[in-house]
């Protein structure tokens, strides 16, 4: 998540890395706005605070010379309930901005280039060749389906996530890929991964 105080300081910047990733992500105006307001409201909530110190601290002395503090009590009552309705209001607006700030995404960095979809990535480096099969491989998931050993998860899609868009789930009673990893130096007579550094995967 975003520092806001990087937001604040430098929103231009977020705006260009928003216009690259066409604007998947926050409302920077938006955003900026809901800041600035919350801002303002802690500084009420502040002065209403140090007045609220100051004068309780003149009651004593005003009680202590015999006189009258039914008035200020009274205004000190009414600072009080300003001071807690403020301070629900502010949790309600840091609850909406932090909301927001979930929903902004890094900004790219400079190298990355600037493209509708993944068809503008650019390949950096390629360690040996791929596989040539001949035939057409399945994904994992489809195999994982089709072995009956995975079950598909269907969730909310997320920002420049097609609709329907989910994950795979591990059904009950099969072991996680990772720990048969940890088991398969057993097999050759090495100690597996689980023997060395704990448990790396609960099923």
């Amino acid at each position: 998540m975003l520092d806001i105080k990087r937001i604040r300081s430098n929103p231009e910047a977020l705006r260009e890395a928003m216009r690259k990733r066409r604007n998947k992500g926050a409302d920077v105006t938006e955003l900026l706005a809901l800041d600035e307001k919350r801002r303002e409201l802690m500084q009420q909530v502040e002065a209403l605070k140090a007045q609220r110190n100051q004068v309780s601290a003149q009651i004593p002395k005003m009680k202590k010379a015999g006189e009258d503090t039914s008035a200020v009590m009274a205004e000190m009552k009414e600072v009080a309930d300003k001071i807690k309705a403020l301070d629900s209001t502010l949790g309600e607006m840091d609850g909406a901005l932090n909301a927001m700030l979930m929903g902004v995404p890094n900004i790219p960095h400079e190298s990355v280039p600037e493209g509708a979809d993944d068809t503008a990535n650019q390949e950096l480096r390629r360690w040996g060749e791929p596989t040539a099969f001949a035939f057409q491989p399945k994904a994992h998931w489809d195999i994982g389906e089709n072995l009956n050993i995975l079950r598909p998860v269907h969730r909310i899609p997320g920002p420049g996530q097609p609709a329907g868009a989910g994950h795979h789930q591990l059904l009950p009673g099969h072991p996680h890929p990772a720990r048969l990893y940890g088991d398969l130096p057993a097999l050759y007579g090495e100690p597996g991964l689980h023997d060395r550094h704990g448990p790396i995967a609960q099923v």
